[in-house]
């Protein structure tokens, strides 16, 4: 009876993941990405920050190369942190340097191309 039951969750997974693949098929996205949308962001943006960070030929003009490695350090580590559900602090409070460095990628968030 045990084995009967785990196969049945096992199936209803399979035909969710079956669901939300025609999902991103169709639409481009699958409405589970949009149960944790900021969890979800993050874990598209954190390699793609990575990669920019290691190709970028340029930075903005306002700013010098080291202090713009410095920002984008800031937005990936908003991001990781976000990733390892690390975000709050104990008293339920966003973390600083999440919202710092939330801040800094709205800020910059046009400066985000190589």
């Amino acid at each position: 009876m045990r084995l009967l039951w785990r196969l049945r969750f096992w199936l209803s997974d399979r035909w969710l993941d079956l669901r939300f693949l025609f999902q991103r098929l169709t639409k481009g996205y699958a409405d589970r990405e949009c149960w944790n949308l900021f969890y979800y962001h993050a874990r598209w943006l954190v390699p793609r920050l990575k990669r920019l960070k290691e190709i970028s030929h340029g930075y903005p003009v306002s700013l010098t190369e080291q202090e713009w490695d410095a920002i984008l350090d800031k937005m990936i580590w908003a991001f990781e942190l976000i990733l390892r559900n690390e975000e709050e602090g104990p008293d339920g409070q966003i973390k600083p340097e999440v919202e710092e460095g939330i801040q800094l990628f709205s800020r910059w968030y046009f400066a985000l191309w190589d």
